[in-house]
């Protein structure tokens, strides 16, 4: 089953025969008109078709952490209209949390279920702070030690069988 959303019908709709071929105004879709996603992930301003940009994609990431530690979607329905309904109506500072997540797991999350995309952790702001550098700066990160690496040029793995045939004699 296909999830669509289209701007020519409900916004809280699913399409067995798949995506939608017109936009609103009735011209052949552009590509930030078409979505093809798993229906629990999309930020709020892609369901409402407000136009969107990266700060979906961070509001895809707090889903994931949330779903991560916790085992389940946070905003999970019975179906995808369902799945829809709960993500437009939530809330990240009236959102429940479980109380066995640590407090720097629910000061991420809440800024990466923001549901104003401006405000949203990640967003870059009008003076050109915040973004990606805003997310990995963020202290339940460095707890994790997810970015604690260091980039190296790999050295050239050579089997030991081919050894001997490198030598120089």
């Amino acid at each position: 089953m296909w999830v669509s959303v289209s701007p020519t019908r409900s916004p809280l709709s699913a399409s067995p025969r798949g995506p939608s071929r017109l936009n609103a105004r009735n011209s052949p879709p552009r590509a930030a008109d078409r979505v093809h996603s798993t229906p629990a992930y999309l930020a709020p301003e892609v369901i409402l078709h407000k136009g969107h940009g990266f700060a979906a994609d961070w509001w895809a990431l707090g889903v994931l952490c949330y779903e991560l530690v916790a085992g389940y979607n946070p905003f999970q329905g019975i179906s995808a209209p369902a799945t829809y309904s709960n993500i437009v109506q939530s809330s990240a500072g009236s959102m429940h949390l479980p109380p066995s997540f640590p407090a720097l797991l629910c000061h991420i999350v809440r800024g990466l279920l923001e549901t104003e995309p401006s405000k949203r952790l990640g967003s870059v702001a009008p003076d050109g702070s915040g973004g990606a550098a805003a997310v990995k700066a963020h202290p339940w990160f460095s707890a994790l030690g997810v970015f604690d690496f260091e980039v190296r040029t790999p050295r050239a793995c050579i089997p030991r069988a081919l050894l001997w045939r490198l030598e120089v004699p």
